[in-house]
């Protein structure tokens, strides 16, 4: 039986990974920079947002790194950003940044330190291409650091290995995320398909063993809602 969870007023369809088939799934490769600061003592509460959205929340510990997502924060949209120097650009962005918290040792296989800013780095993406599956409905994933994460309907789940597997924002994918071997994001080389709703990875297929299921709790959400 599929779960439902009830989170920020709305229902999300429990997905387990183990019943999502990745075998043919499309890949994407994180293009974007990122924001870094490594917590050097105690502890901090992470909680990762996307606008009034609480898509996870996570405990960084001594050691962790709080990752933030730069790439997804558009110059526009910070006042007197152009008069910034770069500094204070970076930081900018990070302050209105989703951040969140990888598996331990994800972060440095993943990215490339370039220089010191603040009390932390920025980061150059340098990760191979990974398996990602377009998701139609609100879903709920067990994140690789053990908490819930929340995610809405045409948000992408992400294969990154067998205890790497995150889910991430339809947004958040257009603008750090591009097809491998790009050197620009999707929202650069793909703004007609996103304009035409249609999904830049192959819709998620489920074992044939629980397709029925997860289509039955898809759609009773989408009646409630």
């Amino acid at each position: 039986m599929v779960e439902l969870v009830e989170h920020d007023g709305g229902k999300y369809v429990r997905i387990d990974p183990n019943n999502v088939d990745f075998s043919s799934a499309e890949k994407a490769q994180k293009l974007a920079d990122v924001y870094a600061i490594q917590v050097k003592e105690g502890t901090r509460e992470v909680v990762t947002r996307l606008g009034e959205h609480v898509e996870t929340v996570n405990t960084a510990k001594e050691g962790d790194w709080i990752v933030f997502n730069i790439g997804n924060v558009k110059p526009k949209d910070i006042p007197g950003y152009a008069d910034m120097s770069p500094t204070e650009q970076i930081l900018a962005r990070a302050e209105r940044a989703e951040a969140y918290v990888p598996p331990k040792g994800s972060f440095e296989a993943s990215n490339t330190i370039v220089s010191p800013v603040g009390e932390g780095f920025l980061a150059k993406a340098s990760s191979e291409p990974r398996k990602s599956v377009t998701v139609p409905f609100d879903f709920v994933i067990k994140a690789p650091w053990g908490e819930d994460q929340f995610v809405k309907a045409g948000g992408v789940i992400v294969h990154n290995g067998p205890t790497d597997v995150y889910g991430i924002d339809k947004g958040a994918l257009e603008n750090t995320y591009g097809a491998p071997g790009a050197s620009q994001p999707f929202a650069e080389t793909h703004a007609a398909q996103i304009l035409a709703r249609t999904p830049l990875v192959a819709e998620v297929k489920f074992s044939p063993e629980t397709a029925q299921q997860y289509q039955e709790a898809a759609a009773s959400i989408r009646t409630k809602s």
